[in-house]
């Protein structure tokens, strides 16, 4: 028997966010005895995902993470890397401009298939100091020429790091759909073990980043709870190294109303607790936590700076974030009650289950090699 084809997948960390989720979830569906992943990573810390990894057959590499003051030793690094690994033909970058710098060095190592994959519409320029802005800029125009194959999770996300006049596939961010379905026994189970059972729980999953608007999440809360003194906010992600969000609570006063999980490898849980999903993000690739959302029958308001590819059902509701965080509750609370069910068919039918979309990317990756 042939030995499956090892992909190498760059990522910045393997940590609980949505590209990683993303990345996992093919991993688990697509077909390992003819294709492996394996991920290169720039962080020296154990990522959330890599013993999962090493289970399904896959490897982690680290290198130095990437630094604009130590930008010769990183290149160094990473061409050592490729020098050392001959054995890979495909290279599927994620992390944004910067896939230039990998792709540039998997091609002077003649690798011959190399994919860039844009997850977002900007370069997380909330977290970057203005100083890295006419980098940013300069790398996107020059991204393409080391590109083979370019993927975008939506054609904004497309458009923003290859260009308007640039091919490129769309790649939906695909869910195991089994996971999401709404059991309403098994919802009142999770709420009692939260100890929320008679509560009124608006939820957010997400990586506690500037993009994700924390602060207007807390101020909509805020003013839910001024009309519903049983509702609870609950926060799904790592929120341990962000104190701007604890300091927001506290200010506002809300300290007791708010239950932070940590991060969970059963997020799809979590959406089973909530009773209406809030995600006023200022940018998103697309945000696959709207699409976990959608598929459980969740009621959810978003900001209308997320592509609209995102829209599958009824229950997402876009709103303005120029509107008022009284605005916002007033939606909100203005939506419940409401009879929930979920969506899986209708995620199914819209391109949106894993089951499809890993065949068709092993189709892919397959096809590559063979052509």
């Amino acid at each position: 028997m042939k030995d499956p084809i090892r992909i190498l997948h760059v990522v910045t960390q393997m940590g609980a966010g949505g590209i990683e989720n993303m990345l996992m979830t093919i991993y688990r569906n697509i077909d390992r005895s003819k294709i492996q992943f394996d991920f290169l990573v720039q962080r020296e810390e154990k990522g959330f995902f890599d013993d999962e990894i090493l289970l399904l057959g896959g490897r982690v590499f680290k290198i130095m993470p990437l630094s604009i003051s130590k930008l010769f030793a990183y290149r160094k690094q990473l061409n050592n890397f490729f020098v050392t690994h001959k054995e890979y033909k495909i290279v599927h970058s994620h992390i944004s401009v910067w896939s230039y710098l990998i792709l540039k060095s998997a091609k002077r190592n003649n690798i011959p298939a190399r994919i860039a994959h844009s997850h977002e519409t900007h370069d997380s320029i909330w977290d970057h100091k203005l100083y890295r802005v006419p980098l940013i800029y300069c790398l996107r125009q020059i991204i393409n020429s080391p590109t083979t194959h370019r993927f975008a999770c939506s054609t904004k996300a497309g458009e923003w790091l290859f260009g308007k006049n640039k091919d490129f596939a769309v790649v939906n961010n695909a869910i195991d759909t089994s996971l999401f379905s709404y059991d309403q026994k098994n919802a009142e189970q999770q709420k009692s073990s939260l100890n929320i059972y008679n509560s009124l729980v608006i939820g957010h999953v997400g990586n506690f980043s500037k993009p994700k608007n924390y602060p207007f999440i807390l101020k909509v809360f805020s003013e839910i709870l001024k009309k519903r003194v049983d509702a609870k906010l609950l926060l799904v992600g790592d929120y341990k190294n962000n104190l701007n969000v604890k300091e927001g609570i506290k200010a506002l006063g809300i300290e007791n109303a708010v239950i932070f999980t940590g991060l969970r490898s059963d997020v799809y849980n979590m959406y089973q607790v909530m009773d209406v999903f809030l995600f006023p993000s200022h940018n998103e690739g697309l945000g696959i936590s709207l699409i976990e959302a959608q598929a459980s029958g969740l009621k959810i308001f978003a900001s209308d700076t997320i592509p609209n590819e995102v829209l599958l059902t009824n229950d997402l509701e876009f709103l303005p974030l120029t509107k008022t965080a009284e605005y916002w509750a007033a939606r909100i609370l203005f939506s419940i009650p409401y009879d929930r069910k979920d969506n899986i068919e209708k995620i199914k039918v819209k391109g949106y289950d894993i089951k499809e979309n890993a065949c068709k990317l092993e189709e892919f990756y397959l096809n590559l090699l063979n052509s």
